[in-house]
């Protein structure tokens, strides 16, 4: 409105920069909707890794643990020492 108003070639510029700021915040607005679908999808696939690799190592670390201590073995044994 400013170049309509002034018809002048630096309002004219100023005009066209203001245009220019309007559609680089309108792109960054569409870059900001599809990054933050994104992170939102890769949350959710991270959560669901993160119980899988949780369910893992916890299996892992059972098999790695030390077996329980050997009972007794059954019958008669004389200890002499």
């Amino acid at each position: 409105m400013l170049s309509s108003v002034l018809r002048s070639q630096t309002a004219i510029a100023a005009n066209i920069e203001i245009m220019r700021a309007f559609v680089r915040l309108r792109r960054a607005s569409m870059v900001s909707e599809q990054l933050s679908r994104l992170v939102s999808e890769l949350a959710a696939r991270v959560d669901k890794h993160d119980s899988a690799i949780k369910n893992l190592i916890e299996t892992i670390s059972r098999m790695v643990a030390a077996p329980p201590e050997k009972k007794r073995p059954i019958g008669f044994t004389a200890d002499l020492g």
